[in-house]
């Protein structure tokens, strides 16, 4: 999976524009339930032009139940 990604935050002007990649695994438990993990990479925009951040690649990682209808 890929996109892009905003993300806002708790100070003001704090709204970050940038690219997120990354996998989308599922595990099928039962008829409809199953379990996933999302490993992905995101790259904010404002960290690269402002010079605020050190690390403008953030590596981020979900883990979770759906149900698949």
């Amino acid at each position: 999976m890929a996109g892009p990604v905003l993300a806002f935050g708790s100070e003001p002007n704090k709204t970050t524009f940038g690219l997120e990649g990354g996998l989308h695994c599922y595990y099928k438990l039962i008829k409809g339930f199953g379990v996933f993990a999302e490993p992905r990479l995101r790259m904010f925009t404002k960290d690269i032009f402002a010079g605020g951040d050190l690390t403008p690649v953030h590596a981020a990682f979900s883990v979770g139940t759906s149900y698949r209808f």
